[in-house]
């Protein structure tokens, strides 16, 4: 009798620990579930999944420069794989941005504009952050994931080299989204492969706004 006692708690523990898996799965979704009860609208794209609270209309216009960003990088600079769709919850507000951060991911110092969250696979912002902040914070992952023979500096310096925008759309020829000069510096060298432009040696000065300059 005192050896099948001793053969059953050779089995208990390992039950024990079987069990708390499942628990610990369902504190991590409840915990998914709760910050997503805060945006009770949602919109899904091609490459992202928005959350937001009011304002549709504007979110709808987000939503439109967000996947035709993506379609300008793949086209024209780099061919940007990733686990899509990224989820993308927008807030009122700076002070609603910064205290949701505080308040549900523990980010004690949030940012002004918006943070990308690897963990998370998520993006937050606030309406009016500007669409540069859009562009930044998404470009961080793909960057990440796509260029992994990149220079130091290009990290940080891609990103911001997408930072502004102007343009329209033309239904005829699909979407159109144009950037700034500094985006239209490789098209005017007929150099549209991103990878092959960072491999290549630079003969330009990057000053600490990572400007381009002085290039040949």
């Amino acid at each position: 009798m005192k050896a099948n006692r001793e053969f059953g708690k050779q089995f208990e523990l390992p039950a024990r620990r079987v069990l708390c898996w499942p628990l610990l799965l369902l504190s991590a979704v409840t915990m998914a579930q709760g910050y997503l009860e805060q945006f009770p609208s949602h919109q899904r794209t091609k490459y992202f999944e928005f959350h937001y609270k009011r304002n549709p209309e504007r979110i709808a216009a987000i939503a439109r420069f967000a996947d035709g960003f993506v379609t300008l990088l793949n086209r024209d600079f780099f061919k940007a794989d990733f686990d899509y769709p990224i989820r993308v919850l927008v807030l009122e507000d700076r002070a609603a941005f910064q205290e949701f951060l505080r308040r549900e991911f523990r980010v004690n110092d949030p940012p002004n504009f918006g943070i990308y969250l690897p963990a998370h696979k998520l993006f937050a912002t606030y309406e009016d952050s500007g669409l540069g902040t859009f562009t930044h914070e998404i470009l961080h992952p793909l960057v990440e994931r796509n260029l992994k023979d990149r220079p130091l500096w290009a990290m940080e310096g891609i990103p911001t080299f997408f930072e502004k925008f102007y343009g329209y759309w033309k239904e005829v020829y699909g979407n159109k989204v144009h950037s700034t000069d500094s985006c239209n510096w490789f098209s005017s060298r007929k150099s549209k492969d991103m990878i092959r432009i960072l491999k290549r040696p630079w003969r330009c000065r990057l000053n600490a706004s990572f400007r381009f300059g002085n290039a040949t």
